[in-house]
């Protein structure tokens, strides 16, 4: 099989729709021909002059980010900007370029829930649940068709909500289906083959469970102390320094957010979690009245960029054939200074 453009971005359309994303976004294929044949595909945090050259040396044609390059509008594509500059360079090397960023950060196992793993959280759930993107099918179907009806619902219980069929007159049901949105075609198009009449769709307001922002789970059962706590965030993340504020005597409930997390510290006292790992906290923030609580900024970088490799094995799995790379490049901006004779002053054992 000839694997065009068009038939990756759709399997990661399937598992975080466009639509999902917050307003101020901006997401899909943001440079390119969707009917181009795939000769490669290299997944990464961010694009970068060296990500691109990355690609063109592994003959990849396709670059899946989550960080967009057009974002959240450009007027021109000119050299005199950094994002007309990589802009201009992916379509001289005929490369193109799929983002998926805030639907991403919102279904189940994208960015939270893969930092979550990392850390080894188990039984995790969403922080925050997703409100909308619900829709409602109200229609009369044949009474003959009733049966085939329970079992495509029954068969679709992770989008199909909620099933309600009442008035059975005249040869026919009356029926009400609340689902995911983003199941909107599918559910129409099974609804069609049943012969329903007088279909009428409509949004509705509620908390959709299969989004959200955020995730919470557990460490091991008895907990860790902070000392130990800190230990396996640096061990399970790679990471030799980070922020935090507040004290936790024992640490069993943790909740986490990749990216920009601070609106959820609330949500995350509330959940009752012992810490909170998120990024780009501001200064005021560290200021908590909740005493045994934890705040954790290990960075934006850090927090989001082990969802390279879940794109890379969701893609290679999808489309085994296909040349499937991880980006080599550390796109992080920020660097840390180290003032070494500091260190070792401050580590010398004091004379008594």
């Amino acid at each position: 099989m000839n694997v065009t453009v068009r038939h990756i971005v759709d399997f990661l359309q399937r598992w975080a729709p466009a639509d999902l994303k917050l307003s101020y976004d901006n997401v899909g294929l943001q440079a390119g021909n969707s009917n181009d044949f795939v000769t490669g595909v290299l997944t990464t945090l961010d694009v970068t002059d060296s990500v691109i050259d990355e690609a063109i040396e592994n003959n990849a044609n396709l670059i899946i980010a989550h960080h967009p390059v057009i974002f959240p509008s450009i007027n021109s594509i000119t050299d005199a900007t950094a994002s007309g500059r990589l802009l201009i360079k992916l379509i001289k090397n005929s490369i193109n370029l799929f983002v998926s960023h805030t639907n991403l950060d919102s279904v189940k196992g994208g960015v939270s829930f893969v930092l979550a793993e990392t850390l080894g959280l188990k039984e995790t759930q969403f922080l925050s649940d997703g409100e909308g993107k619900l829709s409602r099918i109200e229609a009369k179907i044949l009474e003959t068709q009733v049966e085939n009806l329970n079992n495509f619902v029954s068969n679709n219980s992770e989008w199909v909500f909620s099933y309600h069929s009442s008035n059975q007159k005249n040869g026919f049901a009356s029926i009400q289906i609340v689902f995911d949105a983003a199941f909107q075609s599918k559910c129409v198009s099974n609804l069609t083959v049943l012969n329903v009449e007088q279909l009428f769709i409509s949004k509705v307001q509620g908390s959709n469970p299969n989004y959200g922002f955020g995730v919470i789970g557990l460490l091991q059962e008895n907990g860790l102390s902070m000392k130990e706590f800190f230990a396996q965030i640096s061990e399970k993340l790679g990471l030799e320094t980070f922020r935090f504020s507040g004290k936790a005597k024992n640490i069993k409930t943790v909740a986490v957010c990749g990216g920009s997390g601070s609106s959820f510290i609330k949500k995350a006292i509330k959940a009752k979690a012992d810490a909170y790992i998120t990024a780009d906290i501001k200064y005021h923030d560290y200021f908590m009245d909740k005493n045994d609580f934890l705040l954790v900024d290990i960075g934006h970088y850090e927090t989001e960029r082990f969802i390279a490799q879940t794109l890379q094995e969701k893609i290679k799995s999808a489309f085994p054939e296909l040349s499937v790379l991880v980006s080599k490049v550390e796109t992080n901006p920020m660097q840390t200074f180290v003032h070494q004779n500091l260190v070792k002053q401050q580590n010398k054992p004091k004379t008594q």
